[in-house]
């Protein structure tokens, strides 16, 4: 119990920086400040409790701007209760890419165990438009292939959904580069897919569903071959 609150808010501002510098090793040591309540600084400082206090003193607007664009910038949270959540989601968001090798979540996709991970990922964009997400949680899901403009990523499988009716038709993908269908320009698609393979644009999901429909890579090779 702290009975004189006005001593622990911020007032002793040269123990509130040396309390500071702790939680900042903590984060560079940690990669977030998710700290347990009972953790204790090598120091003896309780790190944990006193992360715990500055919430309290935030949401009595207790803290001062600069205190609180200090600890944003090593990625304190202030609803601790929605990060366990959203972590949790985070992992099943991970477990889904290591399977389909990409985040391009149906927004009505529930995993096994009943989570609404589409309809997750889909508000995460949202929030991210808003700028009302983490620098860490941004790194955090960019570091498992997140794709913030969605749009741009289903265009391409888009595309391939057409090369892979032209692949069931005609059992391969020599196409000509002004092929067309449905106003798509399949052959230009397939074009720029090989150049973007060359420059390591294309990631490996990309390359297997391709690979899949005996995509040819080096065209004139592949068109001397059938000549010969």
């Amino acid at each position: 119990m702290i009975w004189k609150l006005k001593e622990h808010n911020g007032q002793n501002k040269n123990k509130w920086e040396d309390i500071y510098k702790e939680a900042q090793t903590y984060y560079v040591d940690n990669g977030n400040l998710l700290v347990p309540h009972e953790y204790i600084t090598p120091t003896g400082l309780k790190l944990g409790f006193w992360i715990s206090y500055q919430r309290v003193l935030y949401k009595n607007n207790k803290l001062t701007n600069q205190m609180i664009d200090l600890l944003n910038n090593i990625g304190m949270v202030w609803q601790i209760r929605d990060v366990h959540d959203w972590l949790d989601y985070l992992e099943r968001a991970k477990n889904y890419f290591e399977e389909k090798g990409n985040l391009l979540v149906p927004q009505n996709y529930e995993d096994s165990e009943g989570f609404a991970l589409g309809m997750w990922i889909t508000t995460q964009r949202a929030r991210y438009k808003k700028a009302e997400l983490t620098e860490e949680q941004i790194k955090m899901l960019e570091s498992i292939g997140m794709v913030w403009i969605v749009k741009q990523k289903r265009a391409w499988e888009d595309y391939y959904e057409y090369a892979l009716q032209y692949y069931e038709q005609h059992l391969n993908l020599l196409v000509s580069v002004d092929y067309e269908v449905d106003g798509i320009k399949l052959g230009s698609w397939l074009a720029n897919q090989r150049r973007a393979r060359k420059a390591n644009k294309l990631n490996q999901y990309q390359i297997e569903l391709l690979d899949n429909i005996e995509m040819v890579w080096e065209m004139k090779r592949r068109t001397v071959a059938k000549k010969g």
